[in-house]
């Protein structure tokens, strides 16, 4: 995508760095973290809710960012290779099975389907019709 100024845009120049869903909940959770670990260690210590809103947020940062690292780690054990892990790269590995049995069951379910709907309508419709 190019600007009116003829210099690219800077969504094409970052190639999904930030525009990503996966990296703004990662810096998200991190915002949380250092929220939560403010709150807990700079805020004054003397404070019960603080302290316990503290914990809270970090806790909660803490489980946001270990869960997001988990996924990003799952989506690359699937597309790549990766020497040494067990079962990573299995879609690269088994392309063509998967394509053949994603084909196989759209056939099998939806255009199967729709050809007999649209059978039995047309049956029905030219049943229907009074013929001489």
């Amino acid at each position: 995508m190019v600007d009116v100024d003829g210099e690219e845009s800077w969504s094409r120049k970052c190639k999904g760095c930030v525009t990503d869903k996966g990296t703004l909940s990662l810096a998200f959770s991190i915002f949380v973290i250092l929220v939560g670990a403010i709150s807990m260690f700079a805020v004054d210590r003397t404070n019960e809710q603080s302290q316990a809103a503290g914990r809270y947020l970090l806790s909660i940062g803490l489980f946001a960012f270990s869960g997001g690292i988990t996924n990003w780690i799952a989506i690359q054990m699937l597309f790549y290779k990766i020497p040494g892990v067990y079962g990573s790269g299995v879609l690269a590995r088994r392309y063509k099975t998967i394509r053949r049995s994603m084909k196989d069951m759209i056939q099998r379910h939806f255009l199967r389907r729709t050809s007999q709907q649209i059978h039995s309508t047309e049956t029905a419709r030219s049943s229907s019709r009074c013929r001489y």
